[in-house]
C-alpha cells in the first residue's frame, strides 16, 4: 500500500499557498477572497458543494482539501486533453503536492474523511470513512496500476481523501514538477520563504 497521497494544482497558485502557509478548502478560499486558477469542471464543482459528507467532520465536499491515493489521475489525463472549459495550459503547469498518510494521522487525525470510489459519481455510490482502518475498503490494485480502463477502475481511481478545511504547507513531504524548468520555478518561489526547504522532485511517473 503506498502511503502518499496526491493534490494537484496549477504553479500560478503556488505563491498564495505559499503566503497563506496553507492549502485550503474550496470554502476557505472563497472566504478569504483568494484569487486562483482553476483547473475544474465548473458543473463539478457544483455539485461537489452539494454533496453532503455523512461522517465526522460531516459538511460538504468544499469544506475539503482533496487528495488522491495515486497520481495519473483520470481528472489530470481529462486537464492534459484540454477537455476541460476554461483550462488549456496542460499538465505542463500542474504540480504535486504530496503529503503522507502517517503525516495526517500525528496531525489531522480527527480531521479527515476518505472514500472508496469518486465521491460524486452518478453511477456508482462510493462509501465514506473516517476510521484509517477501513482503508482496506480503497481498491490498492487499481491505485498501483498505470491504466484504470474497465471493471469501474476509473471510478475506483478516483477515490479522494478529505482533509477538513486545510493542509498546513509545512506538512508537505515534496513537490513533483513536470520537468527542469519547472523545478527551477518552483524552487524560485520557495526559495526566500520558510519553506526553502520542502524537496522540489521532477517525476516523469507523475505525469502521462
Amino acid at each position: 500500500m503506498n502511503s502518499a497521497l496526491y493534490h494537484i494544482t496549477n504553479i500560478n497558485n503556488l505563491p498564495s499557498i505559499i503566503n497563506y502557509k496553507a492549502l485550503f478548502s474550496y470554502n476557505k478560499l472563497n472566504f478569504f477572497k483568494i484569487i486562483y486558477t482553476n483547473i475544474a469542471y465548473e458543473q463539478i464543482q457544483s455539485k461537489r458543494g452539494n454533496t453532503k459528507v455523512p461522517c465526522y467532520p460531516c459538511g460538504n465536499l468544499h469544506d475539503y482539501v482533496p487528495f488522491h491515493f495515486a497520481p495519473r489521475s483520470p481528472m489530470l489525463f481529462t486537464l492534459n486533453k484540454g477537455n476541460v472549459p476554461g483550462y488549456d495550459q496542460g499538465q505542463k503547469n500542474l504540480v504535486y503536492l504530496i503529503i503522507t498518510i502517517q503525516e495526517i494521522l500525528s496531525f489531522y487525525r480527527h480531521r479527515f474523511v476518505f472514500t472508496n470510489g469518486h465521491p460524486i459519481n452518478s453511477s456508482f455510490a462510493c462509501k465514506f470513512f473516517n476510521d484509517i482502518d477501513k482503508l482496506c475498503e480503497v481498491d490498492w490494485e487499481t491505485m498501483e496500476s498505470r491504466y484504470w480502463t474497465g471493471d469501474n477502475r476509473k471510478f475506483k481511481r478516483q477515490a479522494e481523501f478529505l482533509v477538513y478545511e486545510y493542509v498546513s504547507l509545512s506538512h508537505i513531504r515534496y513537490i513533483g514538477v513536470y520537468d527542469s524548468q519547472k523545478k527551477s520555478e518552483v524552487e524560485l518561489l520557495l526559495k526566500y520563504s520558510d519553506y526553502n526547504s520542502i524537496p522540489v522532485v521532477v517525476d516523469n511517473e507523475l505525469y502521462f
